[in-house]
């Protein structure tokens, strides 16, 4: 597994997800090698989400009707072996293990602590958000951005959103 961890691909896969700039960047990558030059800066994010959940849930087979795909397994070639053989069995067995993971870490891990470390701070939780006040932002953003250390190795870019 570590020499995995070391593959240049890899190194930058983690890299662009890390930042929290991974669609505009795997954007510009998929533009550089010819994909969505006619597409709009402001309609690319979404284009690419969706090459991206392509990639990542559909079956196998469709990268042989998917230059996108084509694109990322080149760019990508061990990131994209890995997703090809969680995938090889199940299509839809990477999408559960990402969602349990997102789970895990959200509710399981992040949610706990701050409810066992300081239980009169209000939380909830939609999809991969935790919502609270004001007042406690910085302190669940700590937490969240700890467990995502902890667990994956990199502390990811978080965006805090006002919730009128």
């Amino acid at each position: 597994m570590k020499v995995f961890q070391r593959k240049k691909d890899v190194i930058l896969f983690k890299s662009i997800v890390s930042s929290g700039q991974f669609y505009e960047e795997f954007g510009k990558l998929l533009q550089e090698n010819g994909e969505f030059l006619d597409i709009p800066d402001h309609e690319m994010r979404s284009h690419v989400k969706d090459i991206t959940f392509s990639t990542i849930f559909s079956k196998n087979n469709v990268i042989r009707y998917n230059n996108s795909i084509k694109i990322f397994k080149k760019i990508f070639p061990n990131v994209y072996k890995v997703i090809r053989e969680i995938k090889n069995e199940k299509h839809n067995e990477l999408a559960i293990a990402l969602q349990n993971l997102e789970a895990d870490l959200v509710l399981y891990k992040a949610c706990k602590k701050i409810t066992q470390d300081k239980p009169h701070v209000p939380i909830f939780t939609l999809h991969d958000s935790i919502i609270t006040t004001q007042e406690n932002v910085i302190y669940v953003q700590t937490v969240l951005k700890k467990v995502m250390k902890d667990y994956i190795g990199n502390k990811p870019k978080l965006k805090i959103e006002r919730w009128e």
